[in-house]
């Protein structure tokens, strides 16, 4: 899948903690499956999923994270995969958004190595 180059990316979806702990990840929960299971029905190629797991919880404050500066178009998820993923994140809160009412959108992160979860510690190989 491509993006139309000059579409805004909403980078706040998407909270970027790779190399930092203290995330809380779903994991193997319904919102991973969801994700994960959009991004296919989309189109996408599981060997381009990211080593890192995604992970969603109620969206926050917004607030700039690192992808800020880097994830801003379609041209620029068309060059980096952590920008792919922002807009197949931002895609898919778009959707259910319209798709259901009341529909609460959830934040999108990023990791590497461990975080806390729901259940405890979990390793960057839980999905």
């Amino acid at each position: 899948m491509t993006f139309e180059p000059g579409a805004r990316l909403d980078p706040g979806q998407v909270r970027d903690r790779r190399g930092r702990g203290g995330a809380l990840a779903v994991g193997g929960g319904i919102g991973g499956i969801v994700l994960v299971a959009i991004f296919l029905l989309l189109g996408g190629n599981p060997s381009d999923l990211p080593a890192e797991v995604l992970s969603g919880q109620t969206v926050g404050t917004g607030q700039e994270n690192d992808l800020s500066e880097e994830c801003r178009t379609g041209a620029d998820a068309n060059l980096r995969d952590d920008c792919r993923i922002v807009g197949y994140v931002n895609s898919i809160q778009e959707y259910w958004s319209g798709a259901v009412d009341g529909y609460s959108p959830a934040l999108t992160t990023f990791f590497t190595q461990g975080v806390n979860t729901g259940c405890g510690a979990a390793s960057s190989a839980v999905g």
